[in-house]
């Protein structure tokens, strides 16, 4: 299943060398962004972050898709014209570090059918006024109009979430640095029923999470990505981390917006 699965992939790989990471990531998972742990300096180095125009630290995530686009959410973006937002790439302390690229927002593309309140569509690019320069720890990540199917969850398919935000719900507590933190895929009949009053839709959102509960994406760290390993090097976008309830409650998986249902408009 996954040599196929990166041969259907790879054609949309080759082009700028997306999913490549030149710093190996760690992984000594501990049982928690919420049940994860501290990233490798420059491992997943395509991840952003957004920052607002007085402050230092990130305040929502995001991914490098070109040199002058960054994929983020919706929502994080929504209060802010692009003046008073920037975007920072290469950085692995939350409160900055040699090597790292501030660069301003020239533009923000929300999706047409964007819906604030009920954050369906919830997915914007962000274009910058000046391009990224790549390094070995500032890359972009590959994205696919290919779904992640039932069959690739069912056989375990890796995903991992990145971000600095909080590591628990109900507490403002952020790590110092990049944490990372590997997800099990959830079905959307499972997701679905799981929300109940909230539909998720099977076109345009993924979930992800352990049915144990303890791992998850919590607050800061909307619009970062949730990427899988496809092949034995090769890491895709599936998701951009979006909302859910209760960090890490074994009830409700976090909700991501599906990246290959927006190929075409990217």
């Amino acid at each position: 299943i996954y040599i196929y699965i990166f041969f259907f992939f790879f054609g949309y790989a080759a082009k700028e060398e997306c999913g490549k990471t030149f710093v190996a990531p760690g992984f000594t998972w501990n049982p928690r962004i919420v049940g994860g742990n501290e990233a490798v300096p420059g491992s997943w180095p395509w991840h952003a972050g957004l920052i607002k125009y007085n402050q230092q630290s990130a305040y929502c995530g995001g991914s490098i898709i070109s040199e002058r686009a960054i994929l983020t959410a919706g929502h994080c973006v929504d209060f802010l014209s692009s003046p008073y937002v920037k975007v920072v790439v290469g950085r692995h302390s939350i409160n900055g570090n040699k090597g790292e690229q501030l660069i301003n927002v020239a533009e923000i593309i929300f999706h047409p059918d964007y819906l604030p309140i009920t954050l369906r569509n919830d997915i914007a690019i962000l274009i910058l006024n000046t391009s990224i320069t790549y390094t070995s720890t500032i890359r972009p990540i590959c994205y696919s109009d290919s779904n992640i199917t039932t069959s690739d969850i069912d056989n375990g398919i890796q995903c991992i979430a990145t971000g600095w935000g909080r590591l628990q719900s109900d507490v403002a507590l952020h790590p110092t640095g990049l944490f990372q933190v590997r997800l099990p895929l959830v079905t959307h009949d499972d997701c679905d029923a799981r929300y109940r009053s909230t539909p998720i839709s099977a076109d345009t959102q993924i979930c992800a999470g352990s049915s144990k509960g303890g791992v998850d994406t919590c607050q800061g760290d909307s619009g970062g990505p949730l990427v899988c390993l496809i092949g034995e090097s090769t890491w895709f976008q599936v998701g951009v981390t979006s909302f859910g309830k209760d960090c890490g409650n074994k009830r409700y998986p976090g909700v991501y917006t599906k990246v290959s249902y927006y190929y075409q408009w990217i």
